[in-house]
């Protein structure tokens, strides 16, 4: 146990410090900040708790009451992180009340098993983490449907790593919680249930953190695509926004649909905009003028993909093109990738795999032959 908190309180102190440093690039790390904090004090805490009966009085309850917080300060990084304008109102005071009830109910625990402790320890302090991870698993989960219909490379601005570490935090609260059951059933090898907690939460504060410091560009690709998209809506004028609300809702007439996908397939074969790396679809809805909605919808409807997919399609097709090429031999498959508006070799393969089921290589081998 003594390793186990040594352990999590230099590391929480270590990774405090840096992240100090990062908070001017992005706001959402304050967050990320907080809960590190509140690691580090609950781990203060169970040091002078179990190693030097320290007297906390009314202080104590509130650093015994830290835990509730986790789950909390998780779920307000991710959603600050998925849109960096968007400030802390007057309602997150209400995602504040699991930790002011574990404050409450820390005061009247006892040393022995009851009604408050299982509230306090499993209730408040665990539950209530699974339900704001699972939240924040869901938040991920629709910014990557957001992300695949506006983006046509992922590549700046893929979530798979905060999609993992929530993943991650909800296996090691379902371990906490396994550990907390047997804690209340008396089970003698669960003695120092301190430790097994602190050893969860370290598992899930290293990756967070580590993300946390390395990945603020994502954040602001995303960021980005939210302000244009919130601009393009400004923009319009009453009339037009009450004509989209209206026309969205009848999910548009297929003539409509028809008349964009039209316009929308010649601007992409007579400007190739495709080879665009960056390219994103409020972009070509300003080239068509149309809110990006209608196009969204379109492209959706019309071919069966997102814009990621629908983009990649054409740039697949180029690919093939320009790689059979003869006047193009002396470049490598990657150039040539590259050249139809990949972002990198990855998303390249993995695109190319995705439409035509068979590896660049084996396409060319095919009409080689």
């Amino acid at each position: 146990m003594e390793i186990v908190l040594s352990m999590a309180l230099g590391i929480t102190l270590l990774l405090v410090v840096l992240l100090v440093r990062k908070l001017k690039e992005n706001r959402a790390n304050a967050y990320l900040l907080v809960l590190l904090v509140s690691v580090f004090l609950g781990t203060i805490y169970a040091i002078l708790f179990n190693y030097f009966n320290f007297s906390f009085f009314v202080i104590g309850h509130i650093f015994n009451a830290l835990p509730a917080l986790f789950g909390v300060f998780t779920f307000l990084y991710v959603r600050q992180s998925l849109a960096m304008t968007q400030r802390c109102d007057k309602n997150c005071l209400f995602h504040s009340l699991p930790f002011i009830l574990a404050t409450v109910f820390s005061y009247f625990e006892t040393s022995e098993l009851s009604f408050v402790s299982i509230v306090l320890n499993i209730g408040l302090k665990i539950l209530v983490s699974i339900l704001y991870l699972i939240i924040s698993h869901n938040l991920i989960q629709k910014q990557q449907i957001f992300t695949r219909n506006h983006f046509s490379n992922l590549d700046k601005v893929d979530l798979k790593w905060l999609h993992f570490i929530v993943k991650l935090g909800l296996i090691s609260y379902f371990l906490y919680f396994f550990f907390m059951l047997l804690w209340a059933f008396d089970v003698q090898f669960i003695q120092h249930i301190d430790a097994y907690s602190n050893l969860v939460v370290l598992i899930f504060i290293l990756p967070i953190s580590y993300y946390g410091l390395t990945t603020t560009t994502v954040f602001a690709q995303i960021s980005s695509a939210n302000s244009i998209l919130q601009e393009d809506a400004e923009n319009l004028n009453e009339s037009k926004k009450v004509e989209l609300k209206t026309e969205l809702k009848e999910l548009i007439s297929s003539q409509k649909a028809d008349e964009i996908f039209t316009n929308l397939l010649f601007l992409i074969e007579t400007k190739k905009i495709y080879l665009l790396d960056n390219l994103m679809l409020e972009y070509i809805a300003k080239e068509l003028n149309l809110h990006s909605k209608y196009l969204s919808y379109v492209i959706n409807n019309k071919s069966g993909k997102t814009f990621f997919d629908f983009i990649n399609y054409f740039r697949v097709k180029e690919f093939n093109k320009q790689v059979l090429n003869p006047a193009n031999k002396h470049l490598t498959l990657l150039a040539i990738a590259f050249n139809c508006g990949f972002g990198s070799k990855s998303s390249f393969n993995r695109a190319y795999k995705n439409e035509m089921g068979i590896s660049p290589s084996q396409f060319i081998k095919k009409h080689q032959l």
